[in-house]
């Protein structure tokens, strides 16, 4: 084996090990453990620059491919710096400071007009978790610890860069891989991509969904693509779900991504990478959990205008801060304290319509993708856990991170991050066009089969 994979296996073993390390650090161990991912965090991200320059040298030298397999360590690069495959209007990866720059300032301007455009400011405060007397967590600056932001910025561009190019956030290049691969398995262009997932003991419920999308969505939109990923159906699911759902069913890649992205499905990183894999397809990319049913369709339309214009219309009926409901590591990994979060409530994704634009993509798709990408930032203690809240351990009781929803805490904080108090207006109250049926069984695939075998006969 040449020497520089001895070297690259040698330093990807030790980033496995003090990523553990700082995966600790949580309300689960407020005191006994309290500064152990401050004591490796910038070790860790010094060995990664170590082994991104070994990984070029060697990649020059040698044809083989590190990042080959799932669990192998690949070259990467800053969220901001996408292939030009997957974004195809955007500066390629490596671009120079002044791109990084021009796009920074185009995305601010951007930014600036939907701002400018928004309705009534929501009331925030910002104060420290020590102000707020958090008993679990403290997120004041001390030495051998990055110093974490206990508010979010006024100046766009800050917002911007914080968002574009995180520092402790990265996406590997084969992830990028295997989201155009995905793209690739659905032909064309379109004006909407409906996007969805379904496991086997959601059969019955997502049969209900696409009842209702046939009868009443279908209808009202042109040059549309509905795209399912089966998550694990029975063979003979299959077979009937591609036999009657009008859609592209395709099998999500699990086999080449780590295993949080898979375990029991509970951090649904899967969900984010579904979004993304399609968004570049559409002019909008509508997610739709099994449980909606778009009840009023003119409303309906009007949200999907408000997508247009707004660039993102995201479900919202929660009353909870999201750093009730979000483990301190994953604000961490935005560079955040929980507490510079506790006046935005926390989002919902079981219905959310992303338009596709520089905006959109830099500053929100690809800090979501970054944090599904990473571990330490979607799952950073065992989810099994942490699924269980407990309403009495909330900010306002002295409490932050009583359990954890993974793509609902990651995108709450990105859309705080992004538009701060004028995050109400790409919010939407879901009563107001459907209703949600969790639970909801249908035999639909069974009576369109009797109505066919009727007209036969």
């Amino acid at each position: 084996m040449p020497t520089y994979n001895w070297i690259l296996i040698s330093l990807g073993a030790t980033i496995g090990v003090l990523t553990t390390l700082v995966m600790v650090k949580g309300p689960a161990f407020p005191e006994s453990i309290p500064n152990i991912s401050d004591t490796y965090r910038s070790v860790v991200e010094d060995l990664r620059n170590k082994l991104e320059t070994l990984t070029s040298q060697r990649n020059v030298s040698d044809s083989e491919n590190v990042g080959s397999n799932s669990n192998s360590v690949g070259t990467t690069h800053d969220v901001g710096s996408a292939p030009d495959s997957v974004l195809p209007d955007v500066a390629t990866r490596g671009g120079s400071q002044d791109q990084n720059a021009r796009l920074i300032q185009e995305l601010s301007a951007s930014l600036k007009q939907k701002m400018d455009d928004a309705g009534k400011d929501m009331k925030i405060v910002f104060k420290s978790c020590k102000e707020r007397n958090i008993k679990n967590y403290d997120d004041t600056c001390r030495a051998n610890r990055t110093c974490l932001n206990t508010s979010i910025p006024e100046n766009l561009e800050e917002r911007i860069q914080n968002l574009a190019f995180p520092p402790n956030m990265r996406i590997p290049d084969r992830y990028w891989d295997i989201l155009e691969s995905m793209r690739n398995k659905v032909n064309g262009t379109y004006d909407m991509v409906i996007v969805h997932a379904i496991s086997a003991n959601h059969f019955e419920e997502s049969q209900a969904l696409l009842n209702n999308l046939h009868k009443k969505v279908f209808p009202l939109l042109s040059n549309f693509k509905l795209v399912v990923y089966d998550l694990g159906l029975t063979k003979e699911q299959r077979v009937q779900y591609a036999k009657h759902c009008n859609c592209s069913l395709l099998s999500f890649p699990f086999h080449q991504l780590p295993e949080h992205f898979h375990h029991n499905l509970r951090t649904f990183s899967w969900k984010v990478f579904v979004i993304a894999a399609h968004y570049e397809q559409a002019e909008l990319t509508m997610w739709l959990d099994a449980s909606i049913r778009v009840e009023k369709t003119q409303r309906f339309l009007e949200i999907v205008e408000k997508a247009r214009k707004r660039g993102v219309m995201q479900r919202s009926l929660n009353r909870t801060p999201n750093p009730d409901r979000t483990l301190p590591q994953m604000f961490e990994a935005f560079g955040d304290s929980p507490c510079a979060h506790a006046s935005f409530k926390q989002v919902e994704t079981g219905f959310g319509i992303y338009h596709r634009e520089p905006l959109i993509r830099h500053a929100l798709i690809k800090p979501w993708v970054a944090c599904a990408s990473n571990p330490y930032c979607m799952a950073p203690l065992k989810q099994s856990q942490h699924d269980g809240c407990n309403d009495y351990k909330s900010i306002s009781n002295g409490w932050v991170g009583a359990c954890m929803r993974s793509d609902q805490s990651a995108l709450s904080i990105v859309l705080a991050k992004l538009f701060r108090k004028k995050m109400t207006r790409v919010l939407v109250n879901p009563w107001s066009f459907s209703v949600t049926a969790r639970g909801q069984v249908s035999t639909y695939f069974a009576d369109l089969e009797k109505e066919a075998s009727n007209i036969v006969e």
